[in-house]
């Protein structure tokens, strides 16, 4: 059976973290919800309204999240596939976040994830863009990267850097749990792209999650609790000064989502230029015990088929030629499809996640490790 077809039988209320959003959704499918970009874009706005960080999505963003024709359903659609998934991290997820059932601790950082994950992807495609074209000349006639970096922030209104957060020691979480890279490493991989003309929408997308996210905590505090509170309600929902190193969690996952490994000897000559050689051959691989949450982002987004399909296909998910099946504890994935560019990025996986990857005809199979 086509595999959207699949989604028609699987409730949206099965994988949903605040109570209150359920009330929108009862009795609805997962298709029904990625079907349409309105459908899609009214859940990604409720979603985050219902826990009280709407104000993560200014116009700002919205806007670059809407130029791109299809890419509401993609994200959705991501979220909703990964949570078919759950059961491939949701055990080492909650050894590092401390709030409520092993299955609310996924959908929390899940949803906080794979719903900010691509909102920038529009500066990528920037080649026809000139105020994005001209942004790039300003960051490459700055002298250091950290003046990049900085020129980024001030364009996009951030207050708070990703990549100064001190994470605090009473919980579980610490920098070497949320990234694989070291922060010298990221910010080296931003000069390479932005040298190349390139706005790296990962980087960028997690440093703008952590950023707003950190806007609305203190701007709500501000309102709701006095200054050395450590933890406050508003709308019923409680905030506690240890969430902040959980949104650094979730935002390191989606800066390491779109950082590319060297696949052939002309991208490793270019990456020993910028000292990438952490990302030169098989040595860095993420698995999913150790960076569970960025080894499902990186593994979901890849399979997640709306991103690959134009707009005039949209409207016609259920009749696309595509099956997704899994067994062994959703250890192993099985995918059949036409879709040429699909397989391309599916047969790359193994390049950078713990995984095998074996081709037979239109059907490809991942095992993970």
């Amino acid at each position: 059976m086509n595999f959207f077809e699949n989604l028609k039988k699987i409730q949206v209320n099965n994988f949903i973290y605040y109570e209150n959003l359920k009330t929108y959704y009862d009795g609805k499918s997962i298709f029904e919800v990625i079907e349409k970009k309105d459908q899609s874009e009214q859940f990604l706005n409720r979603y985050f309204h219902c826990g009280g960080k709407e104000k993560v999505f200014d116009p700002l963003i919205k806007d670059l999240l809407s130029s791109k024709d299809n890419k509401y359903q993609h994200i959705v659609s991501t979220y909703f596939i990964g949570c078919l998934f759950l059961n491939i991290i949701s055990r080492y997820i909650k050894n590092i976040i401390d709030i409520g059932t092993e299955k609310q601790k996924f959908l929390y950082v899940w949803f906080l994830t794979t719903l900010y994950h691509d909102t920038v992807s529009a500066l990528e495609y920037s080649d026809t863009d000139h105020a994005i074209i001209d942004f790039l000349t300003q960051i490459k006639s700055k002298k250091t990267i950290d003046e990049r970096i900085n020129l980024v922030k001030t364009k996009y209104g951030m207050k708070y850097n990703l990549f100064d957060h001190n994470f605090n020691k009473n919980t579980n979480i610490n920098l070497s749990k949320c990234s694989m890279y070291s922060i010298d490493l990221i910010k080296k991989y931003f000069q390479y792209r932005t040298d190349k003309n390139r706005l790296d929408h990962g980087i960028i997308s997690g440093m703008l999650l952590y950023d707003r996210l950190m806007q609305n905590y203190a701007e709500l505090k501000n309102k709701f609790a006095n200054i050395n509170s450590k933890e406050f309600k508003y709308n019923g929902l409680i905030f506690k000064e240890i969430d902040k190193d959980i949104y650094a969690y979730c935002a390191y996952s989606i800066v390491q989502h779109n950082i590319f490994h060297a696949n052939n000897k002309s991208y490793e000559i270019i990456y020993k230029q910028y000292a990438l050689d952490f990302l030169i051959g098989n040595k860095s691989k993420f698995n999913r015990k150790k960076y569970p949450l960025t080894f499902l982002l990186g593994l979901i987004d890849t399979i997640e088929p709306i991103k690959e399909l134009n707009k005039n296909k949209l409207g016609i998910l259920d009749k696309h030629d595509l099956n997704i099946g899994f067994n062994n504890f959703f250890k192993k994935i099985s995918i059949s499809s036409n879709n040429v560019n699909l397989f391309k990025n599916i047969s790359a996986l193994a390049d950078w996640l713990e995984v095998k990857v074996e081709k037979n005809n239109n059907e490809i199979t991942i095992n993970i490790e």
